[in-house]
């Protein structure tokens, strides 16, 4: 994923002039299609040999790496450089334009725009039930924990057994609840992340939402009733909506 790229220590890299190259391929027929760029690259560096010839063994590795590589993401950044022996690849999920940059070092704005775009966020799917956290990441969501719930619904009791029945159900929410805080916790020490979305049973976002620890308080941007009957669409389209809206939301306070 593209959120995890330290740009920093690409930022760092340095080698001799026009000795790197960096490729945004799309597919893995990209490359074939960047040939005229590719010739025009030559043609300028014809008149430096030195720097045609790191061209030259540079192209030659990205011809290797896309040869040899098994094509298991959208879309990837490559970066090659023959004088410092470098060859350092990034799956992308989110496809771009395909480009060809040659210079001293690493060009990595493409990637810097990809990740201010798409910011990590974590959704809890919750009802009664189970809960599902899922960490959205790049766009695309995987699911990271599952914690039961078995929470009974309301039962109509009278008396003493209805207020027992009433109490023990609500330790027994306020128990789930800290279970999917723990992980919730767990992963905040783990991933970068700066929205929470709750979506589910109102009931229990409710409760979720009272266990929350102050950081993760700071960072629930969202909840939304959703019925997990309709399928994981509704799930993510929820908080995909919320995602967007919270962005909007910044964005005109800037």
């Amino acid at each position: 994923m593209f959120n995890q790229i330290d740009l920093r220590k690409l930022a760092e890299i340095s080698g001799p002039e026009r000795a790197f190259v960096s490729l945004y391929l799309a597919t893995p027929e990209s490359l074939n299609g960047l040939k005229p760029r590719i010739d025009t690259l030559r043609a300028m560096l014809a008149e430096t040999p030195e720097e045609l010839e790191h061209f030259e063994e540079n192209m030659k590795l990205a011809g290797k790496w896309v040869s040899e590589h098994t094509w298991t993401s959208d879309a990837v950044a490559l970066f090659v450089c023959w004088a410092l022996d470098f060859v350092e690849a990034y799956p992308l999920t989110t496809p771009g334009p395909d480009y060809i940059w040659v210079d001293s070092s690493p060009y990595i704005r493409p990637l810097a725009e990809l990740q201010d775009e798409y910011e990590n966020f974590v959704v809890v799917a919750a009802d009664n039930t189970a809960s599902r956290v899922f960490f959205v990441t790049s766009a695309k969501a995987d699911e990271d924990s599952r914690i039961k719930g078995d929470i009974k619904n309301h039962v109509k009791k009278g008396g003493w057994s209805q207020k027992r029945y009433q109490r023990r159900r609500g330790n027994e929410l306020m128990h789930y609840s800290k279970e999917i805080v723990d992980v919730l916790t767990e992963m905040e020490q783990k991933e970068k992340f700066d929205r929470l979305f709750l979506v589910g049973s109102q009931e229990t976002m409710t409760e979720l939402e009272a266990a929350l620890t102050p950081s993760l308080s700071a960072k629930l941007a969202g909840k939304q009733n959703v019925d997990f009957s309709a399928g994981d669409d509704q799930i993510f389209e929820a908080a995909f909506d919320m995602f967007t809206t919270a962005e909007r939301e910044a964005e005109a306070k800037l």
